[in-house]
C-alpha cells in the first residue's frame, strides 16, 4: 500500500540526484515505492488479463525503473520524479499499441488507458473510424458520456483541422495521440481500496481500449 513516505521518497531521491544518497536509502525505495507498485501490479493482473490476455502483467516488465535514461535527459537528476505501471503489449513486436497505465508522483496521480505516443498511422485509422461512426467508437463515446471521472487526454494540434465537426468529435479528431485518464486526489493513493477502484475503472474503460485496438487491427499495424 502506498503511503506518504512513497511520495516523500520519490521527491527526495529526485532532488538529491545522487547515487550515493540512493544507495544509502535503497531499503526505503524497496519498501515504500517498489513493493507497493509490485503489489498493485499483482492485484490488477487478473483484470488486465480478462480485458486482453496479450497484455504483459509481470511486474518486472510493467513497473517503471527509478533510473532515468540519461541519453535522453542530459541535465538534471538521474532519477525519475514519477513512477508508473504500464500494462502493454510486447514493445518489440508492438511498440506503440494502446495500454493501461497507473502513474504517481509527489504532485499528482492518474490512471487510465490509451496511447503513450500513438503513431501517425494509428491516429489516421482512429479518425477514419470516428468519421464513419464505427460501432466500436460509438460504444467508447457512450462510456465516456455516462461518467464524470475520466477525461479525454493527449497532445492536440495547435489549430483545429476538423472545425466543421461538433466539439465532441473535434476533441478526438484534433489529437496527435489519445488516451482516457482519471486524476484522483493524492489522498486516494493511501486508500486501502485503491486496487479495487482502479480495477473497476479499467473494466469501465474496456470499450475505449477495444475501440483503439480495433483501429490498430483495421490498420494492421
Amino acid at each position: 500500500m502506498f503511503t506518504k513516505q512513497t511520495l516523500s521518497f520519490i521527491a527526495q531521491n529526485h532532488l538529491n540526484a545522487s547515487r550515493e544518497w540512493f544507495g544509502a536509502h535503497k531499503d526505503e525505495y524497496v519498501e515504500y515505492v517498489q513493493k507497493p507498485l509490485y503489489d498493485l501490479a499483482y492485484a490488477l493482473a487478473p483484470t488486465i488479463k480478462q480485458i486482453d490476455p496479450a497484455l504483459i502483467t509481470d511486474p518486472k516488465s510493467c513497473v517503471s525503473r527509478i533510473y532515468r535514461d540519461m541519453r535522453f535527459a542530459k541535465n538534471g537528476s538521474p532519477y525519475r520524479d514519477m513512477q508508473w505501471l504500464s500494462f502493454r503489449h510486447d514493445k518489440k513486436a508492438f511498440p506503440n499499441r494502446p495500454e493501461f497505465y497507473f502513474v504517481l508522483s509527489p504532485c499528482e496521480s492518474f490512471f487510465g488507458c490509451g496511447y503513450y505516443m500513438a503513431k501517425a498511422d494509428s491516429m489516421a485509422q482512429v479518425r477514419k473510424l470516428i468519421l464513419k461512426n464505427d460501432e466500436t467508437f460509438t460504444a467508447a463515446q457512450a462510456v465516456l458520456k455516462k461518467q464524470e471521472d475520466f477525461y479525454l487526454d493527449g497532445e492536440m494540434y495547435k489549430k483545429s483541422r476538423y472545425s466543421q465537426y461538433p466539439p465532441a468529435l473535434q476533441n478526438w479528431l484534433d489529437r496527435k495521440t489519445v488516451c482516457c485518464s482519471c486524476s484522483p486526489s493524492l489522498d486516494a493513493l493511501f486508500d486501502e481500496n485503491l486496487a479495487e477502484r482502479v480495477r473497476t475503472a479499467y473494466l469501465a474503460m474496456k470499450p475505449v481500449y477495444a475501440f483503439l485496438m480495433h483501429a490498430e487491427k483495421c490498420g494492421d499495424f
